[in-house]
């Protein structure tokens, strides 16, 4: 890669994506320096590449990817927070008690 304008826009989405990585709810026997080990043997992986159309798909696919576990992150923080604060409303015979108008069988 020649370009170093391409070259610092490749760095900043490497960057992003480990630091973003951090936060990612992992499952399972993953851990987080096996998902930077798996970000670093991708970037590796294109390092080859010199056609500048080659070296932006891949930067655009890159960002795609960063917006998905971005997501992820916030789902996984939603379904953690209404897990731990959801309330369930009482039912009408929860909130009359035993002077019920209605006969249970």
């Amino acid at each position: 890669m020649t370009n170093p304008a391409l070259r610092g826009r490749v760095f900043n989405l490497y960057r992003n994506l480990h630091f973003i990585l951090k936060s990612y709810p992992v499952e399972g026997n993953q851990t987080i320096p096996q998902l930077h080990k798996k970000l670093n043997n991708a970037f590796r992986a294109n390092a080859n590449l010199n056609q500048t159309k080659d070296i932006e798909k891949k930067i655009e696919f890159g960002w795609y990817i960063y917006n998905e576990i971005e997501s992820l992150i916030h789902l996984s923080m939603y379904r953690t927070l209404k897990r731990r604060y959801s309330w369930q409303a009482p039912s009408v015979d929860d909130l009359l008690g035993e002077h019920s108008s209605r006969k249970k069988k």
